[in-house]
């Protein structure tokens, strides 16, 4: 009997997306509001979670992690060496099929008149705008959306603030980029 070697089970672990593999397997699953739940297969229920940093699946009813290869022995109710024969071969074609969809080659259409540089005429105000006025434009395409920002944990009046921040820092930078192209244009008409 061959073993496999640590290496090999560390890719299936980690390279094959526990999410897709669930999908492929026809494990049921809920997804709402960018959380996927499935149905664990122990317990029978939805209240389960995967953590994508770690490609791991947890129930929190019977307190179970799964791996691919644990799901893949629950599902297919195989032992241990199939299981890793079937993920191997798993491995391959969804790599092929990442590889596929990286490599494909879309035709890129010459450039037509209307879209050169050339024909977009610089509004005369565009020079004159304040920095304030650059960065309401920002603000409004800048909105944050009314809910927590899970990835950093803060409430929302930080987030906010946060957010105060980066446009005050960006109206800083556009009144000196705007007074630098002054100096730039006032050199340029004395020579």
């Amino acid at each position: 009997m061959k073993r496999f070697s640590k290496k090999e089970l560390f890719e299936i672990r980690n390279l094959i997306p526990i999410q897709l593999l669930m999908k492929d397997l026809q494990i049921p699953f809920i997804q709402e509001n960018n959380i996927f739940r499935f149905l664990c297969p122990i317990c029978k229920g939805y209240n389960t979670s995967i953590k994508h940093e770690t490609n791991l699946g947890r129930c929190f009813n019977c307190n179970k992690n799964f791996n691919t290869i644990d799901i893949t022995i629950k599902i297919r109710a195989a032992n241990f060496v199939d299981s890793v024969k079937y993920l191997k071969k798993y491995l391959s074609s969804y790599q092929t099929r990442v590889a596929n969809k990286s490599t494909q080659i879309t035709n890129i259409e010459p450039e037509q008149s209307w879209q050169k540089e050339s024909n977009f005429i610089k509004s005369p105000e565009s020079r004159t705008d304040s920095p304030t006025k650059i960065s309401k434009i920002i603000q409004n395409i800048m909105k944050p959306e009314p809910k927590m920002n899970s990835d950093k944990n803060m409430r929302w009046s930080e987030y906010c603030r946060s957010n105060d921040k980066r446009l005050f820092i960006i109206e800083q930078k556009l009144a000196l980029a705007l007074n630098m192209l002054d100096k730039l244009e006032n050199k340029n008409l004395k020579n």
